[in-house]
């Protein structure tokens, strides 16, 4: 499906997402503009019930201060934990895995500037 992250809700129902890619979001670098960010308190807390049971929100961005924002976000929400986590995703463990996206392949080609990855499980209560 390609739609706006901020509508996902209105396609989905609870329990149906396993795994969740958000790669390379706009980072609204200007401080006026961050409000804007996908990866917000608001909509981590917004789409939690649509995980399944350990679902995964997969996180990429050349942004590191959008990388750290959101790395503090999930560590401060008792909804998710972070289970893989690199500020340079080409020179980590997880790069083996990794599939590229055409955003990642024109940063390699301009000399392959650190990338930040995360995996975080969404928790359940039990």
């Amino acid at each position: 499906m390609r739609e706006r992250g901020e509508f996902l809700d209105e396609y989905l129902s609870h329990n149906s997402i396993d795994c969740l890619h958000i790669n390379f979001p706009d980072p609204w670098s200007k401080k006026a503009k961050r409000k804007h960010r996908i990866l917000s308190t608001e909509y981590l807390t917004k789409m939690h019930p649509f995980f399944r049971s350990e679902g995964k929100l997969c996180f990429k961005t050349d942004h590191l201060e959008y990388f750290q924002t959101v790395t503090g976000i999930l560590n401060k929400l008792n909804s998710y934990t972070i289970d893989q986590y690199t500020e340079d995703l080409h020179q980590s463990k997880y790069a083996t895995g990794n599939i590229l996206t055409e955003f990642e392949m024109l940063f390699k080609s301009k000399g392959n500037p650190p990338i930040g990855y995360l995996r975080a499980k969404a928790l359940r209560e039990k």
